[in-house]
């Protein structure tokens, strides 16, 4: 049984995301009180409604907490939990999935890491692993990709 864990916390990715996001929102925010003007009141408005749905985004995200493969029975189990919601595990056969890598352009010498990774099942996407939503380095996303082309997975590059 081969398993992956992302090295950050569940929540930790959460509050990094919401942290960053407040950061780019202030911005706007403390020209607009520097420097006030007649009329903005619907950009404050606007503002904070472009903010509740950054909120209501960041908690309806299905994020992966752990991909198990276990060879030996051919499957393969996704652990996936929203913010405010238990863990549930998914499990789907080898031999019913293909995964498409998304690679990063090269950077030295040609070489390029997989970003983000697909998991579909009869066209429909199944899972979707990557760096910022999950909290996957792109080492694991390696890993995983290595790993599903080792179990003869169908694999296409994009």
């Amino acid at each position: 049984m081969l398993i992956y864990n992302p090295p950050t916390s569940h929540y930790t990715k959460f509050f990094q995301r919401i942290l960053r996001f407040l950061l780019l929102f202030s911005i706007p925010v403390l020209y607009f009180l520097l420097f006030p003007q007649e009329n903005s009141g619907s950009y404050h408005l606007l503002l904070w409604i472009l903010f509740l749905m950054k909120i209501l985004n960041e908690i309806s995200f299905k994020r992966v907490l752990e991909v198990r493969f276990k060879p030996e029975e051919r499957k393969i189990i996704f652990t996936i939990r929203t913010l405010f919601s238990d863990q549930l595990q998914k499990v789907y056969s080898l031999d019913d999935l293909r995964l498409e890598v998304v690679e990063s352009k090269p950077v030295i010498f040609g070489l390029s890491q997989p970003v983000a990774l697909y998991f579909l099942r009869n066209r429909k996407e199944v899972c979707e692993l990557t760096n910022s939503k999950d909290g996957f380095s792109n080492e694991q996303l390696q890993e995983i990709y290595k790993t599903a082309e080792t179990l003869s997975l169908p694999v296409k590059k994009v």
